[in-house]
């Protein structure tokens, strides 16, 4: 009977060991192991959805492939052509004549790659997070984590992630003004790509027909 006792006392000690290290990671932990395993991942082939929302109505969708390296990122959906070099990008619709040259801001990048997303919103002073951990949306155990503005000049109020016990990236909502929502989902993802820079710039011998528009 004492054996038993403490067998069960050893047993109960352990699970509450494993509470208390459960409680003790935090969102950004969450986050910061995400954003690692990213980084560390080399380029990146991801196959995604896009939607925009307003409020909870669906506005639109689209489908496309992304490669993704660091910041730079090539993009392609039936609706735009999109490569970004880092610095500069180039854009545009299938079937146009021109395509045009920008330097995005921070926050374009942001809204635009979700490597950028997590790096830059991972560990933020002026959000406030939130952790839970259960069934995702693609029906995988992982993390939810909902971070919301706490300033009101920023312009993204709140972010939804989901991430899987892996530390994959599973979808990524963000909200800017009073109900716009944009949501990336991410149907499927290979790491260890490799890349070169030309995938990040827009091949003109491909275009020869296609005038470049600088609006930098």
């Amino acid at each position: 009977m004492r054996k038993l006792l403490l067998n069960l006392l050893f047993i109960a000690s352990l699970c509450l060991s494993a509470t208390v290290g459960a409680r003790a990671q935090s969102a950004k932990d969450v986050l910061d192991q995400a954003y690692s395993h990213l980084s560390a991942s080399g380029g990146i082939s991801v196959k995604f959805t896009a939607i925009s929302l307003v409020g909870k109505e669906e506005q639109g969708s689209t489908s496309g492939n992304m490669k993704l390296e660091g910041k730079k990122f090539h993009a392609e959906t039936d609706a735009m052509l999109v490569w970004f070099d880092g610095r500069s990008q180039w854009s545009m619709r299938p079937g146009d004549k021109e395509v045009n040259l920008t330097e995005p801001t921070l926050l374009e990048q942001q809204t635009s790659n979700p490597y950028v997303m997590l790096q830059t919103y991972r560990n933020r002073d002026d959000y406030k997070y939130k952790l839970k951990q259960g069934t995702l949306s693609n029906g995988k155990q992982g993390y939810k984590i909902f971070m919301s503005a706490q300033g009101k000049g920023l312009d993204i109020r709140e972010i939804f992630v989901e991430i899987d016990n892996k530390y994959s990236l599973v979808r990524l909502s963000f909200r800017q003004g009073k109900e716009n929502w944009t949501r990336l989902v991410i149907d499927s993802m290979q790491t260890g790509q490799e890349f070169t820079d030309a995938d990040f710039t827009f091949p003109t011998a491909d275009y020869p027909n296609v005038q470049v528009v600088d609006l930098k």
